[in-house]
């Protein structure tokens, strides 16, 4: 404990020397709503109690076997619960506050990150991000580009001259 306080002191000090604004937050940024937003629709939140676990891969739920030995501690070796800990994301669901807690490393650090924001989304307290697509433009694709490009050097050629048809009283007119 002693070598981490005195690590600790000359972390602080150095920060201090820097003279930077302590960033004690995360500004919810599109690309975070975003990813919370596409993490909110896949509904792969396992609840059990007051805590909602997932996998790192965000790609399926986790299974129940592993979150009830996580729950109740019943680990043989300290291996397996190293294994099972990189593989879940956890966090804890405050009912009376309406506030979730994410002990990944963004959560963990900043106390904002896409999976609290996701678990938010998917219990109601806030709003989701709906991405709009853009408006289609009109007509054909252009398949080739203009035919006319002027090399360093060139002067811009002259517009051709209409040709106006005469007509049976201007040709009489000639002649």
């Amino acid at each position: 404990m002693h070598i981490f306080f005195n690590i600790l002191k000359e972390g602080m000090i150095e920060l201090a020397k820097e003279n930077k604004p302590w960033q004690d937050h995360v500004e919810l940024t599109t690309s975070i709503k975003l990813r919370a937003t596409e993490l909110a629709e896949k509904t792969i939140f396992l609840k059990k109690q007051n805590y909602y676990f997932l996998e790192k891969t965000e790609k399926e739920k986790v299974d129940k076997a592993i979150v009830d030995r996580f729950i109740n501690i019943s680990y043989a070796n300290l291996d397996d619960f190293k294994s099972d800990l990189h593989h879940l994301i956890i966090l804890f669901w405050d009912n009376r506050a309406k506030l979730s807690i994410c002990y990944c490393s963004q959560g963990f650090k900043y106390g904002m990150c896409h999976h609290k924001y996701a678990l938010e989304i998917t219990l109601g307290t806030c709003a989701k991000l709906v991405r709009l697509a853009p408006a289609k433009k009109r007509g054909r694709k252009r398949k080739t580009a203009s035919a006319l490009i002027l090399q360093p050097g060139e002067e811009e050629p002259k517009p051709p001259r209409k040709k106006v048809k005469k007509s049976a009283r201007n040709k009489m007119r000639q002649k």
